[in-house]
């Protein structure tokens, strides 16, 4: 089984998750649809158990994830879980067949907005309360934030891809400029500059993996 086939369908699986707050039935397509894909190009030359246990460990992170989701407000199941998710990871690219890393582009493309997306809003949100308490929202719909986040670093992703880094100026201060109402407070303030920074380290982290490990065009 390819090594970004499987990643692709744990990333997309845990965005899907996210938005249909349904992580079981999700994971579990995933998991039958790997073994689906697994069964459908097998040989006898190849270990059938190896995709039995990839497939089924992609599956087990996205229902682990999406009970992180439900139990975020409690640090010590979403630490708890975190182990989980890592260890299942560990599990997952231990298993794995990686003779087919060799991967169209397109394929890493999509997996780099698709991290980019639920695992690094639901990260980043996970790392700012262990450090700081969130400030009041305000009445503000908290998708509209995490929309917002996602957009950034996608554009990020592509500018930094580019290494026109200074164009990523004018997107932070497109973002601060929506904001600058609440900039009195000096909470938000601070949770403000963490969070956008963290959300840049990342976007720039995966701009460098994919200048390093995909040929130009």
């Amino acid at each position: 089984m390819a090594l970004w086939l499987v990643v692709i369908a744990v990333l997309l699986g845990v965005n899907i998750s996210r938005a249909t707050g349904r992580g079981l039935p999700v994971g579990t397509a995933v998991w039958v649809g790997l073994l689906v894909v697994a069964v459908a190009g097998w040989s006898p030359a190849q270990d059938l158990w190896r995709y039995l246990v990839t497939s089924a460990t992609a599956g087990l992170i996205i229902i682990v994830w999406h009970h992180l989701i439900r139990n975020e407000a409690e640090t010590r199941k979403v630490l708890l879980g975190l182990f989980a998710v890592a260890g299942c990871c560990f599990g997952l690219f231990a298993s794995i067949d990686r003779t087919g890393a060799e991967a169209p582009v397109q394929w890493i493309w999509t997996a780099a907005f698709l991290f980019l997306a639920e695992p690094c809003t639901r990260s980043l949100r996970w790392i700012l309360r262990l450090v700081s308490t969130p400030p009041e929202s305000g009445g503000e719909p908290e998708g509209r934030g995490e929309l917002i986040g996602i957009l950034e670093r996608w554009l990020l992703l592509i500018i930094a891809v580019r290494g026109d880094y200074t164009a990523i100026a004018f997107i932070i201060a497109a973002k601060a400029l929506a904001r600058h109402s609440k900039f009195d407070n000096p909470d938000f303030a601070e949770y403000f500059l963490v969070g956008t920074l963290a959300s840049l380290l990342m976007a720039v982290a995966v701009a460098e993996f994919l200048r390093s490990h995909v040929p130009e065009q």
